[in-house]
């Protein structure tokens, strides 16, 4: 494993010692690497506080096969929860934060994909025009991030199992597509169990066609995501891993851990707010530390957080918190979205290969841990990554879908006549309606898990089968409940608020039961396990509502938009009506993608560095 340079890490005395040119509020999928890209200004003193601590070495959050271990242990997960869900069984949610230097890179399940071209080109279209924000802005630092130099030895194998005409087949290569230099490691793997060849045929056998390149900016299709795990190592590689070997020994980066920030200090009396740097504690001890800009890169949970903490957002929410406001900015917090996941479980014959034959057959589990101890390959170096992402007009019939959508858009027509949308909402719904009707983007995606998840039985196995809504109407929030950072947040995605997400849900239900019944499939499958094969319509909604898994894959809540229709911060990340304070990770998302998140974000931090560095050229 790449382990991380000790001179990094200083003592609290030390780090306080230190004016900062650059403070960043976060050490995790974005903070680190924007914190590693600053510091190669040799003349700027760059600064990291992370609330988590420095976990080197641990196999729950090195090996792939542990995937999931770390989630609601507080060593590793902030382990905290939503309000109740009005729409979801009055349920609180489990969320997952990592609490560790790496953040949720180093505790999330390692896809790493791309959206479509078209999700990219509307961030435009939201914000100011100071910077681009598209697909042709960010492709070259999705690249700069990639190491995909595995993909040569090791290529996806998938086409092999389908002779049908690839969708990409005239577009670019895929190693023309992604990055061969970054610092992030990327690889498909070697091994894959015996569902995978049965998921990708019965795709094609239901029209959807295998996807050579997903990364080229289509990406409607059946392919295998890459996964951020180092193909040679055979370990998961996250922000700290990737980028901290990068900076060496540097002397002007420095990290804290063990370090949570309570609020950003300001200036007085200044028209715009100009930050002078933070308060923190460390144990019991209450610190402050200066800094000329300060960036949060906390999360989509805690940087709405600590603007609130600050005094920045809205009025009347921080005087009820007991708040003193110094900024009135009502969308901090709000414009919250996840991704939602339901699943079917599937009994195999007795013949058909899982990962299950880790729990069944120990002499299978001891000889692949030989070989993963040997060679850093084999079943535990896998992960199941077959995917399939298609557009919801293509997984109902044609009425179903017109009807679904007009009362969407009556919905929509209804609720913006009567005041109870966003400037914010308005635009988005907009872009997001034209996505649904025009059935170009895909905003549905179907993957694999190569096990049994749901009560398995001793000796059996088995595989499910996950849906999941990539483009959510339902918009939820997250803020603080006082002035006292150690109180709890008010976490409320508001789950299924918006009727369409449930319909797209029950049509993911039907579409998972259509693949069920194709011959490929059928050679495989012994038993529908969960949930039955046929439920009526709201005993399938109960089971929806009380059964969905989330993706924790949460942004929007300090998006980047023009203030005027509720945003937080400028296309140049700076929170609007201020100076020196800007916001770099996944809370400034403003759009829902179909992707998973962390590609992204390392891609915006990358891009982020280099506004950053551009303002501070004299």
């Amino acid at each position: 494993m790449p382990s991380f340079s000790a001179s990094l890490f200083v003592s609290a005395s030390e780090f306080t010692s230190t004016k900062f040119d650059y403070l960043v509020v976060g050490g995790g999928n974005a903070g680190i690497p924007l914190a590693v890209r600053l510091s190669e200004l040799g003349n700027v003193s760059v600064g990291v506080l992370e609330a988590g601590e420095k976990i080197e070495g641990d196999p729950i959050v090195d090996l792939p096969s542990r995937m999931g271990e770390a989630l609601r242990q507080e060593t590793y997960d902030w382990n905290l929860k939503t309000v109740p869900q009005k729409h979801a069984g009055n349920r609180e949610i489990n969320t997952a934060r990592g609490r560790m230097l790496g953040g949720s890179s180093a505790i999330n399940y390692m896809a790493y994909d791309r959206a479509s071209k078209v999700e990219y080109d509307q961030w435009n279209k939201l914000t100011d025009d100071n910077h681009a924000w598209d697909w042709e802005s960010l492709l070259p630092y999705f690249k700069k991030a990639e190491d995909c130099r595995s993909i040569e030895t090791t290529p996806d194998h998938l086409p092999s199992f389908s002779a049908e005409v690839d969708v990409s087949s005239h577009g670019p290569l895929l190693t023309e597509s992604v990055g061969a230099d970054g610092p992030v490691k990327l690889s498909f793997g070697e091994s894959f169990t015996d569902v995978v060849e049965p998921f990708v045929k019965a795709w094609n056998s239901l029209g959807v066609l295998t996807l050579k390149n997903a990364f080229c900016g289509e990406k409607h299709g059946a392919f295998k995501l890459l996964r951020s795990i180092d193909a040679e190592l055979g370990t998961r590689v996250h922000s700290a891993t990737a980028y901290l070997p990068l900076a060496g020994g540097r002397k002007n980066l420095k990290i804290l851990t063990g370090a949570r920030v309570n609020k950003i200090l300001f200036r007085p009396g200044a028209e715009d707010l100009v930050a002078t740097g933070v308060e923190f504690t460390v144990g019991q001890e209450r610190l402050h530390i200066d800094a000329s800009e300060v960036i949060l890169s906390a999360g989509a949970f805690y940087t709405p957080a600590i603007l609130e903490w600050s005094g920045i957002g809205n009025a009347k929410l921080l005087r009820a918190a007991g708040i003193a406001p110094l900024l009135d900015l009502p969308g901090v917090g709000e414009n919250m979205q996840d991704h939602l996941f339901t699943a079917s479980q599937f009994l195999v014959h007795p013949h058909v290969k899982t990962q299950d034959l880790f729990r069944n057959d120990a002499k299978f589990a001891e000889e692949q841990q030989k070989i993963y101890d040997t060679t850093k390959k084999g079943w535990l170096a896998m992960l199941d990554n077959q995917t399939a992402f298609v557009p919801f007009k293509q997984i109902v019939d044609q009425n179903l879908f017109e009807s679904t959508v007009a009362r969407l858009r009556a919905k929509i027509d209804a609720e913006m006549h009567a005041g109870n949308l966003s400037a914010m909402q308005q635009e988005q719904y907009g872009i997001q309606l034209e996505w649904l009707e025009k059935g170009n983007v895909p905003n549905v995606e179907f993957w694999l898990v190569s096990r049994g998840l749901i009560d398995p039985k001793p000796g059996e196995s088995y595989f499910l089968l996950v849906s999941g809504q990539m483009h959510p109407f339902s918009r939820g929030s997250v803020h603080v409940t006082s002035a006292n950072p150690k109180d709890t947040l008010k976490i409320d995605p508001n789950y299924f608020e918006n009727d369409f997400d449930m319909e797209v849900h029950v049509a993911c239900a039907g579409m998972r039961e259509k693949l069920a019944d194709t011959e490929a499939f059928k050679s495989v499958i012994k038993a529908w396990s969960v949930p039955p094969v046929t439920l009526e319509r709201p005993v399938l909604e109960m089971a929806i509502r009380q059964g969905f898994l989330t993706g924790y894959h949460y942004f929007g809540t300090a998006a980047m938009a023009r203030r005027e229709i509720g945003g937080v911060v400028g296309s140049d990340l700076r929170v609007h009506g201020t100076r020196n304070l800007r916001v770099v990770d996944a809370s400034i998302v403003p759009l829902p993608i179909a992707a998973h998140l962390q590609a992204t974000i390392y891609a915006l931090a990358e891009k982020a560095a280099d506004i950053i560095k551009e303002d501070a050229r004299p």
